[in-house]
């Protein structure tokens, strides 16, 4: 649709308004043909189920019938509005997003095995320095709880040696393995 400048439109205010409302009117005029069009189409499913009221399969479509005429009353009686759209509150950004985290009960802190950070390890091979922090690996079960640790395992990294539990040497000796896989690849 184009809306041009001539004797009566000077600004561009103007201009503005007289395409909104060449516009409007256009989509009145659509919505009012495709109104027409669909209550004719109701009126018609109306018609087709009172001539079919006395079928056998279908049994009693007076209902039906009185049904689509009330629709198509709707239909007519139905005024254009504009869409609407909540432009203000999409332009908001999205609110900040806080963490909220539970509280843990007792008898699951029993349970859960924590590891205490004692010791810092850096495990770094040639030029490429490919580091890792590790904290040490004495869980709190083994210190604080006073369990022997049975099979104790060395695990050597460089020239320091570590003390563990079989548990956790086998655990920690294959992340150690991998760790160190890319930095002795690329030596």
């Amino acid at each position: 649709m184009r809306t041009e400048k001539d004797g009566t439109i000077r600004t561009d205010k103007q201009l503005e308004a007289a395409h909104f409302n060449r516009v409007k009117a256009k989509l009145e005029e659509l919505h009012a043909v495709g109104k027409r069009k669909k209550a004719a189409q109701l009126r018609l499913l109306g018609t087709k189920a009172r001539g079919l009221r006395s079928h056998p399969r279908t049994g009693n479509l007076e209902e039906a019938s009185k049904v689509y005429e009330a629709e198509a009353l709707m239909v007519e009686k139905r005024k254009f509005s504009k869409p609407t759209c909540d432009f203000r509150d999409a332009r908001r950004p999205f609110p900040k997003v806080t963490f909220t985290y539970p509280v843990i009960p007792e008898h699951l802190l029993e349970m859960h095995e924590e590891i205490a950070p004692r010791d810092i390890v850096m495990v770094t091979r040639g030029d490429d320095m490919a580091s890792r922090v590790i904290s040490s690996v004495v869980c709190d079960a083994c210190a604080t709880k006073q369990i022997e640790r049975e099979g104790s395992v060395k695990l050597t990294i460089g020239d320091d040696e570590y003390d563990l539990c079989g548990e956790h040497g086998e655990r920690f000796r294959a992340w150690f393995a991998d760790a160190l896989k890319p930095a002795q690849a690329a030596a």
